[in-house]
């Protein structure tokens, strides 16, 4: 469960600063100036806010594990969709979108990287899934710089929108529910019982 949270957020901080590492070659190649841009880069920002705010109340209304995986898989679908943009508007609505399902992810990594961790560790445990951040975010930048000159910048939306979706798809196998959520919800005792004894 860790070890999925870390790789959620390593793509999650990717994502969130990948039109940084793109802005200079899409520029080049669209013609547009610093003003045209703008609200490309801020379009995510937008959505990050009011997805954090939200993702709460649905998390504890439909569980934590179904928002989780719907959220990876907008955001990396929608960060897919942005290499085929064919205008500055279409990118800045699935930017948004993208941002939306981002900022839901947090909320629910770390609910889920403290109930699983032991009591001893968890604020450690809850730390190095937040790390992933700052790695997606700096890691991406040498990718980015190695796949631009290579592929050109829709490359780079391509991999931050194809490892989400397949993440996503791993997770339906591999990521348990929350068990706060499970005895909220009143989940059958059978059911949460395996989920502590694996």
């Amino acid at each position: 469960v860790i070890f999925l949270c870390f790789l959620i957020v390593v793509m999650d901080g990717f994502d969130v600063v990948i039109m940084g590492f793109v802005g200079p070659s899409l520029k080049e190649a669209w013609h547009l100036s610093n003003s045209d841009l703008a609200p490309v880069l801020s379009a995510a920002l937008f959505g990050l806010t009011f997805g954090a705010l939200t993702a709460g109340p649905i998390g504890d209304r439909y569980g934590r594990r179904k928002v989780l995986i719907a959220n990876v898989f907008i955001f990396g679908f929608f960060t897919l969709l942005v290499a085929f943009a064919n205008g500055i508007w279409s990118m800045i609505v699935y930017r948004f979108i993208a941002g939306l399902a981002m900022g839901g992810i947090m909320p629910m990594v770390a609910t889920l990287a403290k109930e699983y961790s032991s009591e001893r560790r968890s604020a450690l445990m809850v730390t190095i899934v937040f790390a992933g951040l700052t790695v997606g975010a700096a890691g991406g930048g040498f990718l980015a710089a190695w796949m631009i000159p290579l592929w050109g910048w829709h490359s780079v939306f391509i991999f931050g929108g194809i490892v989400p979706i397949l993440l996503s798809g791993f997770m339906l196998f591999k990521l348990p529910e929350s068990l706060g959520f499970m005895v909220h919800t009143g989940a059958p005792a059978a059911k949460i019982r395996q989920i502590v004894e694996r």
